[in-house]
């Protein structure tokens, strides 16, 4: 109770006893990439024309994106509306799931998305234009290609910034001994680059919902495993895995799948989790064996004659006076000395 009442001051639901117990066991830490380690909100660093101008590209793309609300679609709009850039309606927009868009105006079919688009469309990527997006890729960017029927036209490099406090949570579970690791539909050199600046022990590119709840059940033969989430595609691992966090802003369906609830902006926030969940075990642990101890040496005391009904209550109130004030310890766990 001590340790759920900390953690509510904190900023930090936690479902019942038993989740905190298994927060406490976990050591292996599996995060969800884009709104938990990274702020979630992508942004355009840099527009590059291969056989046109920025402007165009950009109005271009920004044309083609109007009706997506994927986040990397917003973030080209988003810039198309900063560079007060117009935009046209597509005559045709379809959206290529997982991929990104297929659009028709001005009598012209254009694309933007993934290279896997492009190259599905059979439009060919010249070994310059990949050796461009390996470059970009490796620096932890996003490509966003855009390509009409003859050739790629352009690419948008895209980033995540990451929360500044991501790094130093990620440390310090590492010194505690916990694994930790990335599950990201990033590409892999993408996934690569995040992976290095944040000093994860692994990372799984590339994942579609249903692989990142196969990739939690491959880890949960190695330890206990806790996954940590915000979005609606996050809510089958969270289920899946020992422990469920979910952080603020996340889905209706991934908070209730969780045991355990991050109120604020702050990552911290679950190394703090873990840190007093394993507190709170081990102070379950003194007080058992004090109880066993209690007990058994005040068998001893009757059968050996020296404690009679009166002082055989005095010695067991006071152990529990003990306990309890062993327990109101917890109250006491802070964050501080993870900064």
């Amino acid at each position: 109770v001590s340790a759920i009442g900390n953690a509510a001051k904190n900023g930090i639901i936690v479902k019942g006893g038993s989740s905190l117990e298994k927060a406490g066991k976990v050591n292996i830490v599996a995060f969800d990439k884009t709104g938990t380690l990274t702020k979630g909100k992508p942004l355009v660093y840099k527009i590059h024309g291969f056989t046109k101008d920025e402007n165009e590209i950009l109005a271009i793309a920004a044309s083609c994106e109007a009706y997506s609300e994927h986040p990397l679609a917003k973030a080209i709009t988003e810039k198309a509306a900063q560079e007060n850039i117009k935009t046209v309606k597509p005559d045709h927009f379809e959206v290529v799931v997982g991929q990104g868009v297929k659009a028709e105006f001005n009598n012209q079919n254009y694309y933007v998305g993934s290279t896997r688009l492009i190259k599905n469309q059979g439009i060919k990527i010249s070994q310059d234009i990949e050796d461009y997006i390996i470059k970009e890729e490796k620096r932890g960017y996003t490509l966003v290609l855009i390509a009409n029927d003859i050739e790629v036209t352009g690419a948008f490099s895209i980033r995540d910034e990451i929360k500044k406090e991501a790094v130093n949570v990620i440390e310090h579970l590492n010194k505690v001994g916990i694994k930790t690791y990335m599950l990201t539909g990033d590409n892999e050199r993408v996934a690569a680059a995040v992976s290095r600046e944040l000093g994860l022990d692994g990372y799984f590119a590339q994942l579609l919902p249903d692989d990142k709840l196969r990739i939690i059940e491959n880890l949960k033969n190695q330890g206990k495993v806790a996954m940590v989430g915000d979005g609606v595609n996050d809510a089958p691992s969270l289920a899946g895995a020992d422990m469920g966090i979910a952080v603020k802003g996340a889905t209706d369906i991934t908070a209730e799948t969780a045991d355990m609830m991050i109120m604020s902006d702050n990552l911290e926030k679950i190394a703090y989790a873990v840190k007093l969940a394993k507190a709170t075990l081990n102070n379950l642990r003194m007080n058992i064996g004090f109880s066993i101890f209690v007990v058994i040496a005040l068998l001893l005391g009757v059968i050996r004659g020296d404690i009679f009904l009166a002082s055989g209550m005095f010695f067991h109130e006071v152990s529990v006076i003990l306990v309890v004030l062993n327990g109101m310890r917890l109250m006491g766990v802070n964050a501080k000395s993870l900064r």
